[in-house]
Order: structure tokens, then sequence, then C-alpha cells
């Protein structure tokens, strides 16, 4: 009986470090700080970018096989990234507020369509929608007062845009600063991450 107890314990505990999921045939594509990616994760991923891209994944050989498969990587790797940085923060994403960014991206019942088509579970497509308002939340907390224009700054880009009024040229102005923002904060932290492939 404490033999069996032993075992348990320590096939939960491989469980919990992924190295379960290599035994269990699914194989580890990479890992990024402690969260496992397996190869099925990747698969998917791969498969996601291509339907995207208006194409399957039996469209990619050889060479754009590969090239596919490290797009996929990146594209994982930011997605855990905002995620990781999101949970340290304690942002986090509501399943109500998930759907509704969905409901407001055009095309997105086509999509999902396409992907129950591909046999590409709707989980992905929401992970990086998900992991993308995470972000959007991440940076306006950090960032907003920041990147609030001065009095110079609005009149600045009311001279240079006269069509806009007050309201646009502070939205213009804010929005551009955040997307900057989010971008280099974004490569600093892929900077620091090691990806163990």
């Amino acid at each position: 009986m404490a033999v069996k107890v032993f075992v348990l314990s320590a096939l939960l505990t491989l469980a919990c470090h992924g190295t379960l999921v290599a035994a269990t045939g699914l194989g580890i594509a990479f890992r990024l700080n402690d969260t496992v990616v397996t190869d099925f994760d990747l698969e998917n991923m791969m498969k996601f970018i291509a339907i995207i891209e208006g194409r399957t994944i039996a469209d990619y050989t050889g060479r754009s096989r590969d090239q596919l498969r490290e797009r996929a990587i990146g594209a994982k790797a930011e997605q855990l990234i905002k995620q990781q940085e999101a949970a340290r923060h304690n942002i986090s994403v509501s399943d109500q507020e998930l759907a509704s960014a969905m409901s407001a991206i055009p095309g997105t019942g086509r999509l999902k369509e396409t992907l129950r088509a591909n046999n590409v579970p709707q989980k992905v497509y929401e992970d990086m929608i998900r992991s993308d308002l995470l972000w959007m939340k991440l940076i306006r907390q950090q960032y907003m007062e920041r990147v609030y224009p001065s009095a110079q700054d609005i009149a600045n880009h009311m001279r240079q845009n006269p069509m806009d009024d007050m309201g646009t040229a502070v939205n213009r102005i804010v929005s551009s600063r955040l997307e900057q923002a989010a971008f280099t904060r974004l490569r600093d932290l892929q900077r620091r991450v090691v990806i163990e492939k």
C-alpha cells in the first residue's frame, strides 16, 4: 500500500513539472519559464496561423513548415509572456470580457467554423484574444498616467492634424504612446525569457 501511494505521489510530482507530458506521447515542444507547451499545443497554433493566412497546415512543407513552426513558437511564447506578466500583477480577464471582445471582432463566427472544420480547438483563438486583453489591461494600468499628453503635445498634434478636435487629439496621442509602451515592454520581456526547446 505504501509503495502505491509513493508511486502515485511521484507521478503527480512529475505531472506538475511537465515530465509526464513527454511520457504520455504528447511530447514537449518547448518550455517557457515553468510552462510546458506540448507538441499538440504547438501543432494547433500552427494550424491557427495557417487558417489566418487562408491556408491549411498541409500547404506548408519542408522549409516553409519549419518557418511556420518557428512562427508558432514565437506566437505561443508571446502569448505566454503576456499571460504570465499579467498574472504577476494580478490582472485577469473575465469570461464575459472575453466573450464581449470576441463578439466585437469582425469574422469571429466564420473563424470559429473554420477552426472547428480543421479540428483546431476554439480555446486556441480564445487564448490569443485573452492574452491580448490581459496585456492591454496591464499596459493601461502601468502606463496611462505617463502617456497622457501635455497641452503642448495636444497643440502640436492639432497643428499637424487640423481636422482633429481636442478629444480626438488626446485619444490618438494616448493610443500611439500606449502602443509604443506595449511594444517596448514586450520586447524587453522577450529578451529576458529563455525558451527551452
